[in-house]
């Protein structure tokens, strides 16, 4: 859809005259929580200036991003009222209203994100002729309303938002003026461009908000304001007493959508009438929430949180749990030569991941050097190249030579590939599903038996602009099963690299919690053999972010937490650590430095290799 999408919030009579909402705001959902700003702007908008070039040079991403955050908004509006209705009179027959809530709650969230990474989005520049269309534009406040002047022809404009204690967000939206939500009781600061590759942001300019009266602990009996006034898109002033969840009334507002989320959890939605709740209490976790009206396009309450005490657990005897036989390996045990190779079988790590063909690393040198349990890549595609190049008839030659290989030397687990869904930077699962399924009718026409070949696994990805999701079924299996069933029993098991924090799930695409909810739908969706093997997982010594550790005693650490939770679950069945050395002077991935010059986090695998194979 490339023209702006309009969606009329509630608005009393006096106001719907002078504030036609043109696009809804923008509303971000991060890992820890919800905030959004939704936007009414003034309809100045003329009909002179060259619309069709402005059409061209604004990206049809932020457009489109729009209209799918609004028509989501739209959609838990919807589904929250439905709900209540359904409550209203038979309150043990909703629960597939309930779903259809948090499903709405799940996609305005993805929509949201989706928007706030296009709104983000300042690439590229216009032509001399249009570099006056790219000035920042004089940003003003007068009440509660930000104006602007109209910079050059250009009528559409982006309007970042910044609630104390929340992520950005961003709204689209026309004209020359715009009156958002009120957050009470909040200074919040905003800025705009043009909606135009490479404009200029103003500066920031700031509105405060006053708390309502009720909400200071004035008295019930004081004047309060007349309800033409109120605007139904504010948000509502949410507080925390106890256990005990409180917020005021929103115009004449009776439906309100509840989010709440923890660590590691996904969000949960509930739509609640009144001004007070009681959440169910979550054992030992700070659990945070937000309250919206439900008014199209409204605002997220700067979120609370309750501290709930951890569960009393009665003192048992301490418990040394048994061996799980689960594989404990590395990557590139033998690409180092034989000497390497003899330390890393010594220290206990003698399962090797490795690829047919030519070196080092080989299903022959880890047979002389006496690994065994191998993984074996099979079938690899470069990584610079889309899967829907491959032809699939001579591929699935080269790969059954690979499997024969293999499984000649001893060894039986057979990898399809190595993260076949980051192929040409385009995830297609139906050309790899269609790939898996050719090898393996290949495997069993050759008479080659007691091999398994194991399917890389991955969670949410976006085709064409529009995201398959694991949690309704789509996702990466789910595209592919749907296009090959009979993955269905040909699967022998699947591989995964939950690179990441303990706990972490981003997007059902990477972290160990992320592998938790890729096994899951295995299972939901039917498959026979839902075993997972950990190919890949490694923590870098000296660096940040997700994959980082401050030091080489906490990168021991952390690999010791996602070992233990890997474990844990039963299905992991092997874990292959990357790698035994650095890639890189910034690149810490192995487990000793140097030659061979072993770090903290060896001891770790020598301990966990050697409890796992007694």
């Amino acid at each position: 859809m490339q023209s702006t999408n309009s969606l009329p919030g509630a608005q009393p009579a006096h106001r719907r005259a002078s504030r036609s909402l043109t696009v809804a705001a923008l509303t971000v959902l991060a890992s820890a929580g919800i905030t959004a700003s939704p936007l009414a702007a003034s309809a100045r908008t003329t009909a002179s200036g060259p619309r069709a070039t402005a059409s061209r040079v604004m990206p049809r991403s932020l457009t489109r991003a729009a209209s799918r955050r609004a028509r989501a908004d739209r959609l838990l509006v919807t589904d929250a009222k439905a709900l209540k209705q359904c409550v209203s009179r038979h309150p043990a027959r909703c629960a597939s209203e309930r779903r259809a809530v948090q499903q709405a709650g799940s996609r305005l969230a993805l929509a949201s994100r989706a928007l706030a990474k296009a709104a983000r989005s300042n690439r590229g520049a216009a032509s001399a002729r249009y570099r006056m269309a790219l000035l920042a534009p004089q940003l003003s406040v007068s009440g509660q309303t930000l104006k602007w002047a109209r910079v050059a022809w250009v009528t559409t404009y982006v309007v970042e938002t910044k609630v104390p204690g929340q992520p950005t967000s961003y709204a689209l939206v026309k004209g020359t003026s715009v009156t958002p939500p009120p957050v009470p009781g909040a200074t919040v600061g905003y800025r705009i461009r043009t909606a135009l590759s490479g404009s200029s942001w103003s500066a920031t300019v700031s509105i405060s908000y006053p708390r309502p009266a009720e909400a200071e602990g004035g008295s019930p009996t004081e004047p309060t304001p007349p309800v033409e006034t109120v605007d139904t898109q504010g948000a509502p002033v949410l507080t925390v007493s106890g256990q005990i969840l409180r917020w005021n009334q929103v115009g004449g507002v009776s439906t309100y959508v509840l989010m709440q989320h923890a660590a590691g959890q996904a969000a949960q939605y509930t739509v609640l009438s009144g001004t007070s709740f009681t959440p169910t209490p979550t054992a030992g976790a700070t659990v945070y929430y937000s309250i919206r009206t439900a008014v199209n396009g409204s605002a997220w309450a700067p979120e609370v949180s309750i501290a709930y005490p951890a569960a009393p657990v009665e003192p048992t005897p301490p418990v040394t749990p048994p061996a799980s036989g689960v594989i404990i390996g590395t990557n590139d045990a033998l690409g180092w030569g034989p000497e390497v190779a003899k330390k890393t079988f010594a220290a206990g790590l003698r399962s090797a991941r490795i690829e047919a063909g030519a070196g080092l690393n080989t299903p022959q040198h880890a047979r002389e050097e006496g690994f065994t349990n191998n993984i074996v890549i099979v079938g690899n595609t470069p990584d610079g190249s889309r899967l829907a190049t491959v032809e699939t008839a001579s591929w699935t030659a080269k790969a059954l030579a690979e499997v024969k290989e293999a499984a000649a030397n001893g060894d039986t687990l057979m990898e399809v590939g190595n993260e076949m869904f980051l192929k040409g930077g385009q995830a297609e699962p139906v050309k790899y599903a269609e790939m898996y399924v050719s090898l393996d009718n290949a495997v069993k026409a050759a008479g080659v038996t007691g091999v398994k070949l194991l399917f890389n696994d991955y969670g949410d990805y976006d085709p064409n602009g529009v995201w398959s999701l694991v949690q309704y079924g789509g996702g990466w299996l789910g595209d592919a099963l749907r296009a090959q069933p009979t993955l269905k029993t040909i699967v022998a098991g699947f591989t995964n690299h939950p690179y990441g924090k303990p706990g972490e799930n981003q997007e059902d695409n990477w972290g160990p919690g992320a592998l938790v909810a890729e096994h899951n739908q295995a299972v939901s969706l039917g498959f026979a053999n839902t075993d997972f093997y950990v190919s890949e997982f490694g923590v870098r010594a000296e660096a940040g972010g997700a994959t980082g550790s401050a030091s080489p005693a906490q990168q021991a650490e952390l690999v010791r937490a996602v070992y233990t939770e890997l474990i844990a679950t039963g299905y992991v069945k092997g874990i292959w650590f990357y790698e035994s050395h650095d890639e890189s002077s910034t690149a810490k991935w192995g487990f000793v430095s140097g030659s061979w010059s072993p770090r903290p986090v060896l001891g770790v695998l020598e301990e966990i290799a050697k409890k796992e194979n007694a």
